[in-house]
C-alpha cells in the first residue's frame, strides 16, 4: 500500500503562492483595491499587500507541525468513481 504524504505538496503550494506574489508585484499599480461592495471597490491598499496570505499560509503550515497526514490514493479513485467507500 503506497502512501501520499500531503506535507510536501503544502510547502510546493505555498513556494508557488510566493513565486506568483513575486510575478505580480511587478505588473500592479501601486495602489491596488481590496475590498468591494456592490462591485464597487470601496477600500485601497499597497501593492505590497499582495504578500499577505502567502505569508499567511506558510505561517500556517509550518506551526502545524511536523505530522504527516497519509491518504490512500484508491480512497481518491473510488471518491472520483462515484463509489462509497
Amino acid at each position: 500500500m503506497k502512501f501520499i504524504n500531503t506535507r510536501k505538496f503544502t510547502w510546493i503550494i505555498c513556494i508557488i503562492g510566493f513565486l506568483l506574489a513575486l510575478v505580480s508585484i511587478f505588473f500592479l499599480p501601486s495602489i491596488i483595491p481590496v475590498h468591494f461592495a456592490n462591485g464597487i471597490a470601496d477600500d485601497y491598499g499597497r501593492k505590497i499587500q499582495i504578500f499577505l496570505f502567502p505569508i499567511l499560509q506558510v505561517l500556517i503550515t509550518f506551526l502545524t507541525g511536523r505530522e504527516k497526514v497519509k491518504i490512500l490514493p484508491d480512497t481518491f479513485k473510488n471518491f472520483l468513481n462515484g463509489h462509497s467507500v
